[in-house]
């Protein structure tokens, strides 16, 4: 006897039984694309501070004092800094040396900025001094990968890889140098990469009815399903996605989401419920709404839109673009869904299937005999 085996299908491992049903979950293709990223967003690289890289490495930005007086504090952009030392070395014809003038493990924390008090060392500089700046920790320091700071570098050095000496790269790293002369501190030195950088008020925290809106111009086709934010200070909020009508910001909302993720200042906001769907060339804007300060660049940076505010309380009663771009990147999903398959018979449903097909069988037999 032979049995139509066409009745049966295997059953996949990913399935799952339910009152003697297979039920299948959709297989979904999500391929998450970075689009559009605000270039004031976007440059900024992460170096490994000392002893992170490797065994014997080291990393030093030096810098040139312009003011006299006393050192007093020094502040850097560190990702996931928990703790560390902050050692000021001594150079030889602008490079660093492994002399060790001063260090502090003291510290405050805002966002990613690390401030570190090193008043009560007594290091005097001058005009014309170089110094450079070490840090030994985890994280990651913030800086740029070019060379943006004309009075100094970053340096590094690797014995694991035959660099046993400091080494310029082609980058800096992201610091202020504070100078206290006469009892007033006084900022000396910035990396211009740390300097430019603007904290902008969010919708409804400056006033009741005050509106921020950052516009951008979609490149890819896909479902918007993830922004991400620079926000400092930013507890809990939400993000609205704005129409706009001729590159300016309308006040039809098309999509919100409260659900996002931090790492140190970064918002990443998940919109993929949303099933918000783009095509290159679409202009949206991005609303956040709560507590915090966008950062960003107070002139404009990214040339697919800009910064857009309204004020009624001084008159500004709609979207009025700014010379500036706040800081974001939006990733973009094709979210390809497989249809779902046929329900298919779980191992409980077998014999009385098998049954019914023998007797299908022998009626067909039977009916052959007969004619």
């Amino acid at each position: 006897m032979k049995i139509q085996t066409s009745l049966f299908k295997a059953v996949p491992s990913t399935a799952t039984l339910t009152i003697g049903l297979v039920v299948f979950t959709p297989a979904i293709s999500h391929a998450l694309t970075l689009d559009q990223s605000s270039t004031a967003f976007d440059p900024r690289t992460r170096f490994g501070p000392s002893n992170t890289s490797g065994s014997g490495f080291r990393r030093a930005q030096t810098f040139t004092a312009g003011l006299s007086g006393a050192l007093s504090a020094i502040q850097l952009e560190v990702e996931n800094f928990t703790s560390g030392t902050l050692n000021i070395l001594a150079t030889s014809g602008g490079i660093p040396t492994e002399t060790i003038l001063a260090s502090s493990s003291t510290f405050t924390s805002n966002g990613v900025s690390r401030r570190f008090d090193v008043s009560g060392l007594g290091l005097t500089v001058n005009p014309g001094d170089v110094l450079a700046l070490e840090l030994v920790g985890n994280g990651a320091l913030i800086g740029s990968g070019t060379d943006i700071y004309s009075n100094g570098s970053d340096f590094f050095l690797n014995p694991f890889f035959g660099i046993n000496s400091f080494t310029a790269s082609t980058g800096d790293l992201d610091f202020i140098t504070f100078v206290t002369n006469g009892g007033s501190e006084v900022r000396d030195q910035a990396s211009d990469a740390f300097d430019p950088r603007t904290q902008f008020g969010t919708s409804g925290t400056l006033f009741s009815d005050f509106r921020r809106a950052q516009t951008f111009t979609a490149g890819l086709s896909g479902f918007l399903d993830i922004v991400e934010l620079e926000v400092e200070n930013f507890a809990s909020g939400t993000l609205n996605i704005l129409a706009t009508s001729a590159g300016v910001p309308t006040g039809t909302i098309l999509g919100s989401s409260s659900i996002f993720t931090s790492r140190d200042n970064f918002r990443r906001f998940d919109l993929s419920a949303l099933g918000l769907a783009v095509n290159p060339g679409d202009v949206l804007a991005l609303e956040l709404v709560g507590s915090g300060r966008w950062v960003g660049s107070s002139t404009n940076v990214y040339n697919g839109g800009s910064d857009f505010f309204l004020n009624p309380s001084f008159g500004i009663n709609s979207f009025t673009a700014n010379t500036a771009d706040l800081n974001f990147r939006t990733f973009v999903s094709d979210r390809l869904v497989t249809p779902e398959p046929e329900p298919i018979p779980t191992p409980a449903l077998l014999p009385g299937l098998i049954g019914l097909g023998v007797a299908a069988w022998r009626r067909h037999r039977e009916a052959q005999l007969s004619q």
